[in-house]
């Protein structure tokens, strides 16, 4: 995930929906997310992270971004695994 979010994300700004369904992303992984893959996806409308036992941590990442900078596309955020 931590490469995805520093490399991957960037290079596709104009992604809309992203399914990252079982890929063992966990805390570490969902905080790179958060924080350096998703602002660079502005037009991202959907996420789906489900079967990524993402922990509180994570979890905390994800609602700490959406409360200061929400996603300003993103409409759907389902399948959070604690």
């Amino acid at each position: 995930a931590k490469a995805l979010a520093e490399r991957g994300l960037p290079s596709v700004p104009q992604l809309i929906k992203l399914s990252l369904f079982s890929n063992s992303i966990g805390a570490e992984g969902a905080k790179a997310l958060a924080e350096r893959g998703l602002p660079s996806v502005p037009q991202l409308t959907q996420l789906y992270l489900g079967g990524n036992s993402i922990g509180d941590e994570g979890a905390k990442e994800f609602a700490r971004l959406f409360f200061e900078k929400p996603p300003p596309s993103l409409e759907e955020l389902t399948g959070i695994d604690l």
